[in-house]
């Protein structure tokens, strides 16, 4: 198992988000409550009262390298932010079921971001990056999400990371579609906390040679 965010709600509720690799008991109280398979990958988030006691348990199960949970936030309603990478296949609703998604001629991992309803972890939408690898001259696409941030006034996220070879930062609109960069370059993407539609983004470029990402906002 792998921890990949502890975030304490304004009410003081606790949320833990995990990678689950192997089956392993995620009540740390007497029950037992197992998740996970050595031949599946499931991302888990656990929801805690202030004083430890276990609420509630959501998780997704992908087959293994499909995807993995890398980030997570909380606004002042107590909703959820989720974040992380996709790989042919992404499941938005915790345990319901798994969606093919069928990204441009990708490679590599793209982003998603989804929000959660915070009371019961119940999806309220959910936002994927496409990425277009360049056929040309045999590059691919790669990315990764490294971390969210939830403007506590307005409600709205930003999202950062990497990626490699064409992102999609807004419906139907890339970076760096003919592929002219070879290193990693960062990027923060804001979004609307309503309905995940993007505000504003910016990637950050340099030399062709060297690496850029965006690990904290």
């Amino acid at each position: 198992e792998q921890k990949t965010s502890v975030y304490i709600a304004p009410n003081d509720e606790i949320f833990v988000l995990s990678n689950v690799n192997n089956s392993i008991d995620l009540d740390p109280g007497p029950e037992l409550v197992t998740f996970g398979e050595a031949i599946t990958q499931e991302w888990v988030i656990q929801k805690f009262s202030p004083n430890g006691e276990l609420l509630w348990i959501k998780s997704t199960n992908l087959t293994e390298n499909n995807g993995k949970a890398t980030a997570l936030s909380i606004d002042n309603n107590g909703d959820i932010f989720l974040g992380g990478v996709y790989n042919g296949f992404y499941c938005p609703n915790l345990g319901i079921g798994c969606s093919a998604v069928a990204p441009i001629y990708s490679s590599g991992d793209l982003p998603f971001i989804s929000k959660l309803n915070g009371e019961t972890g119940e999806l309220l939408w959910v936002r994927t990056f496409e990425g277009i690898s360049q056929i040309i001259d045999q590059r691919t696409i790669d990315a990764d999400l490294l971390d969210i941030a939830v403007d506590q006034t307005t409600g709205d996220a930003s999202i950062g990371g990497w990626f490699i070879g064409s992102l999609e930062h807004t419906p139907g609109m890339f970076w760096n579609a003919i592929g002219n960069y070879e290193g990693q370059r960062g990027y923060i993407i804001t979004l609307n906390g309503e309905n995940g539609e993007t505000i504003w983004a910016k990637d950050f470029t340099g030399e062709p040679q060297f690496d850029h990402y965006v690990q904290d906002i």
